[in-house]
């Protein structure tokens, strides 16, 4: 039965799927486009980034001596550690929020509930899907900038990007897993959506702020962006095994409470 409901929640995600993992590829083809550009202007690029005031540097997550004008250092400011980190927590919260507080707020979630299928089956359906959505959307993610690599004419280390992926699709578990849980214990999709976005806004600010003053670098540590930089592990791949393994965790950890939660969940409208 659970098999039966990630089949279900799989073919009302055709769309969602489509739409964020042929834009996101499409977005990584085109900055990948102008790699060979960005490489071939490097030095006066780099000239240009140090005209810029080192707070401004440090809220991007410029380091000293790092070269914005690296393969790593282009696609890491301008698509993953930016643009694709917001992109997957939107999707994260979309399909994470819709299995329980989306549901409830519909007044359907007692139909599938009626039959025999249990709460835990349901819920565990419903995370099977999540996982699925997430997978593809990592692999197109990764696979428009690969598929630029050769037609715009420059070569990458494909295990760079590899552990990327495995970082990305971690990052977006854990975004999952602790809306899956947020939707457990409100059961308002609105809601669930607002709180995500403000700890995700907030602890993007919080990363910023950090990099900013010395004095508070270490509230660094409590920012999930502060564990998610991908510049480095492209241009000299690295397995983050530490950050996959954080993220991966509150992945799990989320899932297993809302597990435990819905189970005793009052469902009554």
């Amino acid at each position: 039965m659970t098999w039966t409901v990630m089949r279900f929640d799989l073919r009302r995600s055709r769309a969602l799927i489509l739409v964020f993992s042929l834009g996101i590829a499409i977005y990584g083809l085109i900055m990948a486009a102008f790699v060979p550009t960005i490489k071939e202007n490097a030095e006066a690029l780099d000239q240009y980034i140090e005209v810029f005031p080192q707070a401004f540097r440090d809220a991007f997550g410029i380091e000293a001596g790092a070269s914005w004008a690296t393969i790593g250092g282009f696609l890491g400011i301008e698509y993953f550690d930016l643009v694709w980190v917001f992109v997957a927590a939107i999707l994260a919260i979309i399909i994470g929020s819709r299995g329980v507080a989306a549901e409830f707020g519909r007044g359907t979630i007692e139909t599938p509930l009626a039959t025999r299928i249990s709460r835990l089956g349901y819920l565990v359906g419903t995370i099977g899907s999540q996982l699925t959505v997430l997978a593809v959307f990592t692999v197109f993610s990764i696979a428009g900038v690969l598929v630029a690599a050769p037609v715009v004419g420059f070569e990458l280390d494909p295990t760079g990007f590899a552990y990327v992926g495995l970082l990305c699709f971690a990052f977006a578990a854990a975004v999952a897993g602790a809306t899956t849980l947020l939707s457990v214990l409100l059961l308002d999709r609105g809601r669930v959506a607002a709180v995500a976005a403000v700890v995700l806004v907030g602890m993007y600010l919080l990363n910023v702020i950090a990099r900013i003053d010395d004095r508070v670098e270490w509230l660094r540590n409590l920012s999930a962006f502060n564990y998610f930089s991908t510049g480095a592990i492209i241009d000299d791949p690295a397995l983050p095994a530490t950050e996959i393994v954080l993220f991966a965790a509150i992945a799990v950890i989320g899932w297993v409470l809302a597990l435990i939660l819905f189970r005793r969940r009052d469902l009554a409208v």
